[in-house]
């Protein structure tokens, strides 16, 4: 099969109008690759798939066209269609996940956490543009910090090629599966339906790839990333919300389909295992890629899950998402020099709420000037920000911002010059949240 150099990957979802990612990537880049995604596609389609196809098969989808237009309808990131006869998938959606593509191949191949990937994601989904640099989502290389020179390690471009040529083939089938069924679109139909018709069109796409031998593994990329951009019941305030939501979304990630697309790729495992090498390994790593299917299964039924997804999302900041080898981002200073005085430093920290009692552990670094400080903390899975005024030596007035959470602080210097103790609050309170202390490192 043609190698797909860019790693062009098609998607299943759609985000909402007026999306702020249009602008992404700007038009000479989306020009640049435009036509070279509609070649590969089209390739692949032409000397790939229709092959695989029965007589019936092709007779009915022989005839499509492939569209690649510089943005999708909504501009959306993961917003790929079939649309009679035609399956339309933009550049922007295709750079876009190719980006994070060979990020993850090479993320992968330097032993960094691959987690930062869909921190990424999460933090596009649950932050506005207007919080960033000239108002603007950074890409994912940029973000991810991941080097221009990347796709020059052979062994990122291989796993890269490799991974999403078979996502490509997969998803591609997919909405060829539409076509095929003569699905009808979201549009009057119940959403029940709808689901059913993804669900009939993701096993269109295994049956194709049993055919091929190739076992999506690309797939399992794809879905865990596409999961970071879903809405759930964490992202809204009553359970009546979310259900009105899910009335008007036609084709969420579920669970259910997620499942079933695991139980397919296990079942047709003796197939995949086929285009190995060693048929016994290929039946044990097709076994291994259901079994990561169904893990976002998992994942998708876990609001707890949701939930703290969604509070490291919304705190989430460019620097966080620099490469590192640990699960959780904790605020760094290793090359910074701070001042011996008071509120300057690395603090190893805890608070506390009155509401629960339990001390959480918290990384703080405070810099100093003058009178002013300003500061970074992190915890779990959070981070915020502070600042605020030195009063008297040994008082220090904060606020603190959290995502959309904020509120006010007090700390008062301990006799030992290396410790502080106080109290914090929510909104415009200083004392209302509970108390906090800790001793510099």
């Amino acid at each position: 099969m043609k190698a797909i150099l860019l790693s062009v990957v098609l998607a299943l979802t759609s985000q909402a109008a007026e999306s702020p990612f249009g602008q992404l990537y700007d038009e000479a880049t989306l020009k640049k690759w435009q036509s070279s995604f509609e070649e590969d596609l089209v390739w692949n389609f032409r000397n790939a798939i229709l092959p695989a196809l029965t007589r019936d098969e092709k007779r009915a989808l022989s005839g499509v066209k492939i569209e690649v237009p510089l943005r999708g309808k909504n501009e959306g990131l993961f917003e790929f269609y079939a649309d009679g006869e035609k399956v339309v998938m933009p550049a922007l959606a295709l750079r876009f996940f190719g980006d994070l593509s060979m990020a993850y191949a090479w993320l992968n191949k330097n032993n960094y956490n691959v987690g930062t990937v869909q921190q990424y994601v999460g933090m596009l989904t649950y932050r506005p543009a207007k919080d960033f640099s000239g108002s603007r989502y950074p890409r994912p290389y940029d973000a991810l910090q991941i080097p221009s020179n990347a796709r020059d390690d052979a062994s990122v471009l291989n796993t890269m090629e490799e991974t999403f040529t078979q996502a490509m083939i997969f998803i591609l089938c997919h909405e060829l599966g539409h076509i095929y069924y003569h699905h009808p679109g979201y549009i009057g139909i119940s959403m029940s339906e709808a689901r059913a018709n993804e669900t009939e069109a993701d096993k269109f796409a295994i049956e194709v790839m049993r055919r091929l031998h190739k076992v999506p593994a690309g797939a399992m990329f794809w879905f865990a990333t596409a999961t970071c951009a879903e809405r759930h019941r964490a992202s809204f305030a009553t359970d009546e919300q979310y259900q009105e939501d899910l009335r008007d979304r036609t084709h969420p990630l579920t669970a259910e389909r997620i499942e079933a697309l695991a139980a397919a790729i296990d079942e047709a495992a003796p197939d995949f295992a086929l285009g190995y090498r060693d048929p016994t390994k290929g039946l044990v790593q097709t076994h291994y890629v259901a079994s990561e299917v169904r893990k976002i299964g998992q994942v998708l039924r876990d609001e707890d899950v949701h939930g703290l997804f969604r509070q490291q999302s919304m705190t989430t900041e460019v620097k966080m998402l620099a490469p590192r080898r640990e699960t959780a981002f904790t605020a760094a200073a290793s090359a910074e020099s701070f001042p011996n005085e008071a509120f300057s430093g690395i603090f190893r920290s805890a608070y506390s709420s009155y509401q629960s009692g339990e001390a959480i552990d918290l990384w703080l670094i405070l810099r100093r000037k003058g009178d002013r400080v300003t500061g970074d903390y992190t915890y779990g899975v959070r981070a915020g920000r502070v600042s605020g005024v030195v009063l008297r030596g040994k008082l220090l007035k904060l606020e603190w911002t959290e995502g959309s959470s904020s509120g006010k602080a007090t700390m008062v210097w301990g006799g030992d010059d290396k410790s502080f103790a106080g109290v914090w609050g929510n909104g415009d309170s200083e004392v209302n949240g509970g108390v906090w202390s800790g001793k510099r490192e």
